[in-house]
């Protein structure tokens, strides 16, 4: 009797695999669409272990091949749907690098469980691949449960980055009040926004508004929101709130990523300046942002990192100019 390849029960496990990531599929952009669901459990874990396991299926339903079903395949997949999403669906590049080290981890996870799955069901028959498959169910339940009817409380975080300048606190002072014609070549390469894609500062200009001091900040072409002066101090410490009036920052950085939203709120900024010497200066920047979510400490390096490198690269800004002794650009 010839031997069958796709015994009943074995398409059975294709169609819950298949039908479980397509439930995962549908909580993420529910989650999405709800302003923040994307940054759960559900999301950054058990769906992609979901479409790793289901990968690892495909590629060796024996179990038989660990290496490619448990890694390359797992690997080449996830890397195909975050171009999908890319391309056709307009997913943001800072959403797509936030999420892919976690989604690597959960793929090449789920396809390792889905690859001993498999070696079990050769040994004790349907009982394991059952038992297994029940595992997926449970995974996917309490993980959207979580999500879904926890809210997580809002912590607050501060990305803090010093420059030393070769200037006095008096001749850095105007720099840090106002800096006009920001160009293109000022600044340092970073990875925030040179590969993330978050736009350079082009300016930052103190203006009276309603009897009150704000600086208009502008991104690129096209970002623009406000610096609300709250605390100013000449020559030590100059300190803002931050409003965003419009959707220009989601719209040109990642529209999953509201910098006033549900998830995520960029607070407030300050500049502190202390001299160390007649013609020497500590200036450190902070920013003070506060997050809610269930993955809050693998959020928070993405958060220190994005926002340090923001940071690194105005600091550099003053510093040139400030030694210059101009708040203009070099010529």
């Amino acid at each position: 009797m010839s031997r069958r390849l796709w015994p009943p029960s074995e398409s059975l496990v294709w169609l819950v695999l298949f039908a479980l990531l397509c439930a995962a599929g549908m909580l993420l952009f529910y989650g999405m669409a709800s302003g923040g669901g994307y940054a759960g459990i559900t999301a950054l874990l058990i769906f992609p272990a979901l479409f790793g396991a289901l990968v690892s299926h495909a590629q060796s339903p024996d179990g038989q091949n660990p290496w490619m079903g448990c890694f390359v395949w797992p690997l080449v997949a996830v890397a195909g749907l975050a171009a999908f999403g890319w391309y056709f669906m307009a997913e943001g590049g800072i959403c797509l690098l936030m999420v892919l080290p976690i989604w690597v981890v959960g793929a090449v996870g789920g396809a390792t469980m889905q690859l001993l799955n498999r070696r079990r069901y050769r040994a004790l028959e349907q009982r394991g691949t059952e038992l297994k498959s029940a595992a997926w169910v449970s995974a996917l339940v309490l993980a959207a449960t979580l999500d879904l009817t926890t809210v997580p409380s809002w912590s607050t975080e501060t990305v803090v980055r010093n420059v030393l300048i070769e200037a006095s606190p008096e001749q850095i002072w105007p720099v840090v009040l106002s800096i006009p014609a920001i160009g293109e070549n000022e600044g340092s390469s970073n990875f925030a926004q040179d590969v993330a894609g978050i736009p350079r500062p082009t300016a930052a200009l103190l203006t009276l508004e309603g009897g009150q001091l704000v600086r208009k900040a502008a991104w690129g072409p096209k970002v623009r929101f406000d610096e609300r002066i709250t605390n100013l101090h000449p020559a030590k410490l100059l300190a803002w709130q931050f409003v965003f009036p419009d959707r220009s920052v989601q719209e040109q950085t990642d529209h999953h990523i509201s910098p006033d939203g549900e998830v995520l709120k960029i607070v407030s900024g300050r500049y502190e300046l202390r001299r160390l010497g007649r013609d020497k200066t500590l200036l450190k920047l902070s920013t003070e942002y506060r997050m809610r979510s269930t993955l809050g400490p693998y959020l928070r390096l993405w958060g220190d990192k994005l926002l340090g490198d923001i940071q690194i690269n105005v600091l550099a800004i003053v510093k040139s100019r400030a030694e210059l002794k101009t708040s203009l650009p070099p010529a």
